[in-house]
């Protein structure tokens, strides 16, 4: 247990007039292998506090309250909207000293993470050694996954169970998991999208046009490449500027306006061999890339 994060009640206020949150300190507990300290702050007020500097990563996630929160990490400022719906986490970074302001009544559960903890996830995950938590340190962040951790972890601290302490041990490897990768999506460069080639884009446009009146999916286009659907999408979109899906739609259009002016095959029809799912489903599409009612397309064309 690292005695920066799990702290006493003492100093209820400072010098500087920020209330301490050690007045408000609920559960506190040690679980595990690693001995992952656990502090939950309860029904803390509105205003404002301060925190010391932790000697290992903390994650900071409120368990109930609402409302817009400040906070300062050594003059890095971050203001956010939480709520118990929609709830931010704050990544408390080793060493620094932390102050925060909110506007609204709130209890929260802060998880210290352990270097041990940290490091061997950063092996297992094939992560630079030297990577950190920095992309994380400047905003609130939501995460579903991270949520359910939290609130795994707040209640198995309250629990006598021989097994609470290895759910706690499993729940801290996920965080740190979950708080890395995030982190080294933030910082990585965007993947480059290279476009379709001429040849490509003829072959694709073959096959969808081939196929209009069947349901088309993005994966088997796709695999007319040998391509993952991200890597297809990305592509496709450099060099027509709209999604496989757009195109497509933009594909029955015309062939439904050919249809249109030059036979006199039921609308319902039409859209049945365009792809389109009814005559309703065409119309609205329809009217929304040219202007007129597939009716009003046939008669300016047939009188």
């Amino acid at each position: 247990m690292t005695d920066s994060l799990h702290k006493k009640r003492t100093n209820e206020t400072s010098t500087q007039g920020r209330e301490s949150l050690d007045t408000f300190l609920g559960v506190s507990s040690v679980k595990g292998e690693h001995d992952i300290a656990v502090i939950e702050h309860l029904n803390v007020p509105a205003g404002s506090y301060q925190g010391d500097g932790v000697d290992q990563i903390v994650l900071v996630h409120p368990i109930s309250g609402r409302g817009n929160t400040r906070l300062n990490f050594d003059g890095s400022i971050i203001e956010a909207y939480s709520n118990v719906d929609y709830p931010r986490f704050a990544v408390v970074p080793k060493g620094l000293k932390s102050a925060h302001e909110n506007d609204f009544h709130y209890s929260s559960v802060a998880i210290g993470v352990p270097d041990p903890i940290m490091e061997y996830t950063k092996d297992a995950l094939g992560i630079q050694p030297t990577t950190d938590l920095e992309a994380l340190h400047l905003n609130l962040h939501y995460n579903d996954h991270i949520r359910r951790l939290c609130l795994r972890i707040h209640e198995s601290t309250k629990s006598e169970a021989p097994i609470a302490g290895l759910v706690v041990d499993h729940a801290a490897y996920s965080i740190a998991s979950t708080l890395l990768t995030l982190s080294n999506q933030l910082t990585r460069p965007p993947a480059k999208s290279y476009p379709l080639t001429d040849e490509q884009l003829a072959i694709i446009t073959d096959q969808m046009v081939s196929q209009l009146g069947e349901r088309l999916k993005l994966t088997d286009l796709a695999k007319t490449f040998d391509w993952d659907v991200f890597r297809f999408s990305r592509s496709f979109k450099a060099k027509t500027g709209v999604s496989p899906h757009q195109y497509l739609l933009q594909l029955r259009i015309d062939h439904a306006c050919q249809q249109l002016a030059v036979t006199q095959n039921a609308i319902a029809e039409i859209a049945y061999t365009c792809g389109f799912s009814n005559q309703a489903h065409m119309t609205t599409v329809f009217v929304n890339r040219v202007g007129a009612t597939p009716a009003a397309f046939r008669q300016a064309f047939q009188g």
